[in-house]
């Protein structure tokens, strides 16, 4: 029997920045370039979706180009011309026009779950860039066998993957190198000559580039946060699983900040963070620390954010000891 697709009214505040956040409640900030819309099957007559058999059309009523960046490799989506799109299969979509107006398609065995849309105000958009992101070079210099097999895992056929294991290797390539190493660094850091090779591969970003990483980010961490509030809400520290996937939630963070030391200059993505933050510590104090001790990722994150939320589950239950 054929389903219906289940639509949700989504309030207005859950509109954030350029990437709508992938919750169904709950309020989120509204970033201050992004104005939230009504959502429904229309848009202010410029964008309307549809069902046609088993997939969703996206039409651009005015004909002006839509861009379309997949967040999840299992969708099957086809252009129809530059302004239409069919949609089909599970998983979010984010389709944007040139002028900002913005939609994020959550589908579901080739339902329309849920759809949002917001609006980027007093700028245009450029088209989703493609960043090109060769791991390769970066793993070559890499001597610490934990980092090195920690960026192959990255390498993989997925643009954002390989941008976070970049941000992975920006992140903890230096505390990694061998003292020899550390000692030519600082001294080329006093004579002001050394700079992080990640950084070199930042700096030759376009600004589209940079949106396009960032528009990616902001998705991640929104679909983190509603991972964390569901982790937090059925968490016990006598379930196995439940200790696997909030340590799971840890390594997911500790990957955006790696892409956040990459795009030191992503007001946006920054702001989304603040607020996946926000709310995974309010879940994190009912979580006792020192549950995964032996966790060689959280280990050395606390080696550099000795204070973050994420590193707590390595961290040794005295270090929280109140003096007497």
């Amino acid at each position: 029997m054929s389903r219906e697709p289940v639509w949700h009214e989504c309030p207005n505040e859950v509109a954030l920045g350029r990437t709508a956040p992938l919750v169904e409640e709950g309020p989120v900030p509204t970033h201050p370039g992004a104005r939230p819309l009504s959502l429904g099957t229309a848009c202010r007559g410029t964008l309307s979706l549809e069902r046609v058999g088993s997939r969703v059309r996206v039409t651009a009523l005015d004909q002006v180009p839509l861009d379309c960046k997949p967040l999840d490799d299992t969708l099957d989506w086809t252009h129809e011309g530059d302004s239409a799109l069919t949609v089909s299969g599970s998983g979010r979509l984010l389709a944007r026009r040139p002028d900002g107006l913005v939609v994020v398609l959550v589908l579901e065995d080739g339902h329309l779950r849920r759809h949002q849309e917001f609006e980027i105000q007093g700028e245009s958009v450029p088209p989703f860039e493609e960043v090109h992101v060769d791991l390769a070079p970066f793993i070559a210099r890499v001597e610490d066998e934990w980092l090195k097999a920690l960026i192959v895992s990255h390498d993989v056929d997925d643009t954002f993957a390989r941008v976070v294991g970049l941000g992975l290797f920006r992140r903890y390539y230096s505390i990694t190198c061998s003292r020899e190493k550390k000692r030519e660094i600082v001294l080329r850091m006093l004579e002001g000559g050394w700079q992080h090779p990640a950084d070199e591969w930042s700096r030759h970003l376009t600004p589209g580039q940079v949106r396009t990483i960032e528009d990616l980010a902001c998705a991640a961490a929104n679909d983190l946060r509603r991972e964390v509030l569901e982790v937090g809400e059925t968490f016990s520290v006598f379930d196995p699983d439940s200790v696997v996937a909030w340590v799971r939630v840890c390594h997911e963070r500790d990957d955006l900040e790696g892409v956040l030391w990459l795009l030191p200059q992503a007001e946006a993505l920054r702001t989304v963070l603040r607020e996946l933050d926000a709310a995974a510590r309010r879940e994190a104090v009912a979580i006792p620390p020192g549950l995964a001790r032996h966790d060689e990722r959280l280990r050395r994150a606390a080696m550099i954010d000795w204070e973050a939320w994420w590193v707590e589950p390595a961290r040794d239950p005295k270090d929280f000891d109140l003096p007497v």
